[in-house]
């Protein structure tokens, strides 16, 4: 009989820790976990990385571990759930479309002159309009609602006529966006749900499958996982709730429901060690954890400073005020960067905020979001080029092409104001032929000259491709001719990332073009396409380095901890989200399509899963918390603070306290410098000794400040004289650098840690270089294992069991 457990306790109890201890076990009765029939279920790839880095973490040197260390490669187990149909159970050989592929699709549809729509005929052509179609078509797939299913449970609804216009064009819509995906040999893994579960008990029975980090399922992946549950011999599903008492039923209606699904599917709850809050021991964040949003929470009635409220005039303030902080935690407390995190609703506009104002105060920060691809540097040239061709070549889009950074090995800043100028006085605005001509201007520099017929030979071929590999190909050979890589473009990565994602959606077009088998190529029809995919496409980009401040979403930080959490933005509509609507299938329409069960959601008990999110967001805190918000917006209107500040401050007593700065605080005291700029006028004023502002009169008054005054108008040169000083430097035999003086200066514990103990920085993520390693190494052992006849002749190939074997053995002692 299988075995369903369901783990069920507040954050921070070991549920995960728990099913990793599980996992390695099973994997480790297998040969490096490759033939291991367990797997490991997560909510996204992200956290499924994470997952594997912990699993693969091996003992710090003197560490004693319990758990023998993990060796090989077994990631094929670790998954996303909506990997584990198509990806384990080997039966949807469908590739599913990508999204700026639903969305060319849905628009394609929209823009059909025999698609008859009379519902949607006067909003179809708005901009964004096929975005929310596809959006709405998604959750259709998600709730496994066919169009015969939406038909029986719409009944009700149909007596509405104008429900029943808007039925007939989503319908429509719906069924050609269907017979689109098969005529391209594509599916969404939903539909194939149905031959998951049929082939599910001819397959080989898993050992143990455990899903993590989850908080609620869609009816989908409900029905995949009583699926699992009947197949597996052991499914373990934890999730993260506190309410033992009821009194915060609204917080956990999300969690609670997917509770009660699993317990009438016949899980267990497993009544075993969840109890000890092994995140934190300080007593004011546990309290906070205990009663947050509770209808009548106990009050904390201690002093505290762990949890504190930062107020700041507006949200460049804010960013300031945070990043003073992490100056004044980062030199005062034994915390490394990577300590701590800040953690936003939605990144927004915050990313280029906390970017330029953590370059500012010199804090390495790395912001963990899948980006725009449209916000590239590159792409952004890209689209503009790709622009001249669909505008008529209109001047501004070839200036910004010419001025690009990525012309700059091409042209000079004299070559292009040249080009300017000469085209202006031309009166030349627009017109490919008017461009054509142009280019024998006498005025224009050699390099402008072969820049401008550059563009047009490069735009003439690609309007001239008869294919899509001969688009393709065109198009990536002159991409890859620019001036890439640089450090002045692509100091982080992004630029380099942005291309490959490029390349992938050429690939994806190529592979959509090649099936769609009486769909003719056009040039000039599919430069709008590509257009459209690069503004709705999306890449991300790995940080270079361990040791930077990290800044999530909620979403993405719900599985991680950190000694120090920031949460800025704590505005109303912000966190929480604004929940609105949905602009096609309204609330009251969704409860009647709803029936018995979920099929859509109903978008205004969203507030429920903001609740939610704070809630988790708050417990991610180890050492301290800090909530913030801005008074003013960018517009300079009034903000309203998130009632989630009010709910937290109701926990302690005489509330939360409070670092404000308003508009005419300019200046920072001077126990928070943190700039070059600040210390340099703060010492100034302090040095001239007279008519010093009030900021410095406190630290001039102090007798060590009035020794240093002394020493440094003094003419004496800076000696160290103490004799205590000199006999301790005198038995040491090291050389002591500036860097070293400076980290002792800053912070004595972190010369000790870092110079004396010669600690290292925490293990936060597996590297893909120690996997390559692992696999150079046997690799290595492997051919070094051989005489020089057999790598020679290759004769060991002839009895592959025996090199099979030998790989496996130098693979589990790598």
């Amino acid at each position: 009989m299988a075995q369903l457990e369901l783990l069920v306790s507040p954050p921070g109890t070991g549920k995960t820790s728990y099913g990793i201890d599980l996992f390695k076990k099973e994997i480790l009765r297998s040969r490096s976990g490759i033939e291991s029939r367990s797997f490991f279920i997560l909510p996204s790839r992200e956290h499924a990385d994470r997952i594997q880095n912990l699993i693969l973490k091996r003992p710090k040197t003197g560490e004693k571990s319990s758990e023998p260390s993990v060796a090989g490669l077994f990631n094929a187990h670790i998954l996303t759930i909506n990997d584990l149909a198509s990806r384990l159970l080997g039966v949807s050989a469908v590739p599913p479309p990508s999204d700026p592929l639903r969305k060319s699709i849905i628009c394609k549809i929209l823009e059909e002159e025999d698609s008859a729509l009379p519902y949607f005929e006067s909003v179809k052509n708005f901009r964004g309009f096929h975005e929310l179609l596809t959006e709405v078509i998604r959750e259709f797939k998600t709730g496994l609602l066919t169009t015969a299913d939406f038909e029986k449970r719409s009944q009700a609804l149909l007596k509405d006529p104008v429900f029943r216009a808007k039925f007939r064009d989503f319908s429509i819509v719906l069924k050609k966006y269907e017979a689109r995906l098969s005529a391209l040999g594509l599916g969404e893994v939903e539909d194939g749900l149905g031959r998951v579960l049929e082939e599910i008990e001819g397959s080989p029975d898993p050992d143990l499958v455990i899903f993590d980090g989850f908080y609620h399922f869609t009816r989908a992946q409900k029905i995949l996982i009583e699926a699992v549950s009947r197949w597996s011999a052991r499914t373990v599903v934890s999730l993260t709730i506190s309410n033992e008492d009821g009194r915060r039923g609204p917080l956990f209606e999300y969690p609670e429901r997917t509770r009660d699904f699993l317990l009438g599917i016949g899980f267990k709850v497993h009544g075993g060690f969840f109890k000890t809050c092994g995140r934190t021991e300080d007593p004011a964040l546990l309290h906070l954890e205990k009663h947050l949003f509770a209808d009548a929470p106990k009050a904390y009635q201690k002093p505290q400073s762990s949890v504190t409220l930062i107020q700041a005039p507006n949200t460049r303030i804010e960013i300031e005020m945070i990043a003073r902080e992490i100056k004044k935690v980062y030199r005062e407390s034994a915390v490394h960067w990577s300590d701590i995190c800040l953690i936003l609703r939605e990144l927004g506009g915050y990313e280029k905020m906390i970017d330029s104002v953590f370059r500012d105060f010199g804090i390495p920060v790395t912001v963990h979001e899948r980006k725009k691809l449209i916000e590239n540097g590159l792409v952004k040239v890209l689209s503009r080029f790709l622009d001249l061709s669909a505008k008529n070549w209109r001047r501004e889009d070839l200036i910004f092409v010419l001025r690009s950074v990525y012309w700059s090995e091409k042209l000079t800043l004299a070559d292009t104001q040249a080009f300017e100028v000469a085209a202006l006085r031309e009166n030349v605005t627009e017109g490919r032929d008017a461009w054509k001509k142009f280019v024998e201007d006498p005025e224009l520099t050699p390099a402008a000259r072969a820049a401008l017929e550059g563009l047009l030979r490069t735009e003439g071929s690609l309007n001239k491709a008869e294919t899509i590999e001969g688009y393709r190909a065109a198009l990536l050979l002159w991409i890859a001719s620019w001036d890439r890589g640089r450090d002045r473009s692509d100091a982080d990565g992004s630029d380099t990332q942005a291309f490959k994602t490029i390349e992938n959606i050429l690939r994806s077009f190529g592979n959509y073009y090649s099936r769609s088998n009486g769909r003719n190529f056009s040039a000039v029809y599919f430069t709008r396409e590509l257009q459209d995919a690069l503004k709705a496409g999306l890449f991300s980009v790995r940080p270079y380095g361990k040791n930077l401040v990290q800044v999530y979403d909620v979403v993405m930080a719900l599985p991680k901890e950190y000694k120090v959490v920031f949460i800025p933005g704590l505005l109303e509509k912000v966190f929480p989200k604004q929940s609105m609507e949905d602009p096609i299938f309204k609330d009251r329409e969704r409860r009647v399509l709803n029936q018995k069960d979920t099929v859509l959601e109903e978008r205004l008990e969203r507030i429920s899963g903001e609740r939610y999110f704070f809630y988790m967001a708050v417990t991610r805190a180890k050492e301290k918390l800090y909530l913030s918000c801005p008074e003013y917006d960018g517009g300079g209107q009034r903000t309203l603070a998130s009632f989630f500040i009010e709910e937290t401050a109701k926990c302690f007593k005489g509330g939360l306290p409070t670092s404000r700065k308003t508009p005419a605080e300019l200046v920072p005291p001077a126990e928070e410098w943190a700039r070059d700029r600040e210390v340099l006028r703060g010492l100034a004023a302090v040095l001239r000794g007279s008519g010093l502002p009030g900021l410095f009169s406190e630290w001039s008054a102090r007798e060590d400040m009035k020794l240093v005054l002394e020493y440094v108008r003094s003419n004496e040169n800076a000696l160290l004289k103490d004799p205590k000083v000199l006999s301790s430097f005198e038995k040491m035999d090291n050389i002591f650098s500036a860097t070293k003086l400076e980290t002792f200066a800053t912070c004595p514990f972190k010369y000790f840690a870092d110079r004396i103990l010669r600690l290292v920085d925490p293990f936060a993520e597996h590297e893909p270089r120690e996997m390559g390693t692992i696999l150079h190494e046997t690799l290595d052992g492997f051919y070094k294992g051989l005489t020089e006849k057999e790598r020679r002749k290759g004769s060991f190939l002839e009895d592959a069991g025996a090199a099979e074997a030998k790989l496996f053995r130098l693979l589990e002692t790598a």
